[in-house]
C-alpha cells in the first residue's frame, strides 16, 4: 500500500481531483492537509486540518509516527502539479526495480532546477538530487528524512532537498513519467540564509552541485 500527502488549497483542488480519480485506490490512501477549508472531505480522502502557522514539513514531522508505518511509498507532493498522462502504475515499477530510495517524475512547465526538466532518456536517471516539490519516497527514506530535518524551522522544505543524499542510497528522476509544474516559482531568501547556517553545523562541505550519475533500466 502507499501514501499520497499533499497540502490542498482552493488552486490546486483540480489537480487533486485528477489525481484520486487515477491513482488506483486499492494501491493508494490519500490524505490532504486543509488550510482554507477550500476542499471538502469524501470518502476517498482523509482531511486534515492545518493551523495555519503551521507548515507542511512542521505538521508531518509532527505527526507522521500515527501513520507512515503501513506504506511502502509516500508521495509528499505539492498541489500544483498536473499528472497528465502521468502513468503511476509504471512509475512505481520503475522505482522498484531500481530501488530508489527517493525518486520524482520529470517536470515540464514552471521549474526551479534545470535537472528536473523532461530528458531525452528512455527511462530516467540516477541523480544526486531530488526536488522538495514532489518527492516519491520509500518508507526507510521518508522516516530517515523526516527524523533528520528538525533542525530547520522553514516549513516549506525550501533547500531540503540539497539534504536528501546526505540520508539515502539512491535518488532518481524519472523521464518516462512527467507531470507539468502549473505555477510560477516564488524564491525564499529566508530559506537560502537559514540552509546555509544549518550547513556550516550538519555539513559545511556539502557539494550543492546537481548531477546526473548514470540511466536507469
Amino acid at each position: 500500500m502507499n501514501l499520497y500527502i499533499s497540502p490542498v488549497g482552493e488552486y490546486g483542488i483540480l489537480n487533486f481531483n485528477k489525481i484520486i480519480n487515477t491513482f488506483p485506490k486499492e494501491l493508494f490512501d490519500f490524505f490532504v492537509f486543509s488550510y482554507d477549508n477550500s476542499i471538502k472531505e469524501n470518502n476517498l480522502f482523509k482531511k486534515i486540518n492545518v493551523n495555519p502557522n503551521e507548515y507542511k514539513w512542521q505538521h508531518i514531522k509532527r505527526n507522521y509516527r500515527q501513520f507512515v508505518n503501513k506504506y511502502d511509498y509516500i508521495f509528499y507532493w505539492d498541489d500544483d502539479f498536473d499528472i497528465k498522462n502521468f502513468n503511476v502504475i509504471n512509475y512505481l515499477d520503475i522505482i522498484k526495480r531500481n530501488k530508489l530510495d527517493i525518486s520524482q517524475p520529470s517536470i515540464e512547465g514552471y521549474y526551479t532546477w534545470g535537472i528536473t526538466l523532461k530528458k531525452d532518456c528512455k527511462v530516467g536517471r540516477e541523480t544526486n538530487f531530488v526536488e522538495i516539490g514532489c518527492p516519491v519516497f520509500s518508507n526507510d527514506a521518508f522516516i530517515k528524512v523526516i527524523e533528520n530535518i528538525v533542525d530547520l524551522s522553514n516549513g516549506y522544505g525550501y533547500y531540503y532537498d540539497y539534504l536528501f543524499k546526505d540520508y539515502v542510497e539512491k535518488l532518481g528522476i524519472i523521464d518516462c513519467e512527467t507531470i507539468n509544474h502549473t505555477r510560477q516559482i516564488t524564491s525564499n531568501e529566508k530559506a537560502i540564509v537559514e540552509l546555509k547556517e544549518y550547513l556550516k553545523i550538519k555539513n559545511p562541505i556539502i557539494n550543492m552541485t546537481q548531477k546526473t550519475l548514470w540511466k536507469l533500466i
